[in-house]
């Protein structure tokens, strides 16, 4: 089963803003198109992080 961890879930009457945090064994992101692709997702975005905060 892949790994997944829900960091933040937002509902407005506008809709729901949700971010996961995802740990994939391969370089391949073509799942982030799957994701645009389902009904009433209006955007979709893979951000990569490296475990390190600036600042």
């Amino acid at each position: 089963m892949p790994y997944y961890n829900v960091k933040a879930k937002t509902v407005t009457a506008a809709g729901i803003e949700l971010t996961a945090e995802l740990r994939i064994k391969d370089a391949s992101t073509a799942f982030v198109n799957q994701i645009q692709n389902i009904p009433d997702v209006s955007s979709a975005a893979l951000v990569s992080y490296n475990g390190e905060y600036m600042g």
